[in-house]
C-alpha cells in the first residue's frame, strides 16, 4: 500500500489532475485531505477503478479494506487475515 500525492493519482490513473481533484472533493473516489493536500492510496484506487466493493471517503481504513478483502470470494481465510494484518502494519499472533 502507498500513500499517493494528487498529481501521482492522477499519474496512475493517466488523466488530469484537475480531474482527480473534482472525483476527490465530489467524495466520487476514495481520498483524504491532509491540511490543503490530497492523499491516495494506491489500492484503493484500483479496488475504485475495479469496481471492488463501496470505497467511500468518510470510511475508516480498516473498515474499507475489510470490505474489499472480503469481497474477494475466491480469496481464503488465511489470506484474507494476512492481507489485513499487513495492511495495518501488524502482524497475526500464532
Amino acid at each position: 500500500m502507498t500513500v499517493l500525492t494528487l498529481n501521482e493519482a492522477a499519474d496512475l490513473l493517466r488523466i488530469g489532475v484537475k480531474t482527480v481533484e473534482k472525483l476527490a472533493r465530489e467524495k466520487k473516489m476514495p481520498a483524504k485531505k491532509v491540511g490543503r493536500e490530497w492523499r491516495f492510496l494506491d489500492t484503493m484506487i484500483m479496488d475504485w477503478l475495479a469496481g471492488v466493493g463501496d470505497v467511500a471517503i468518510d470510511e475508516k481504513p480498516e473498515a474499507i479494506l475489510a470490505k474489499n478483502v472480503v469481497s474477494f470470494s475466491a480469496v481464503s481465510k488465511v489470506n484474507i487475515d494476512k492481507a489485513y494484518q499487513e495492511a495495518l502494519g501488524t502482524k497475526s499472533k500464532k
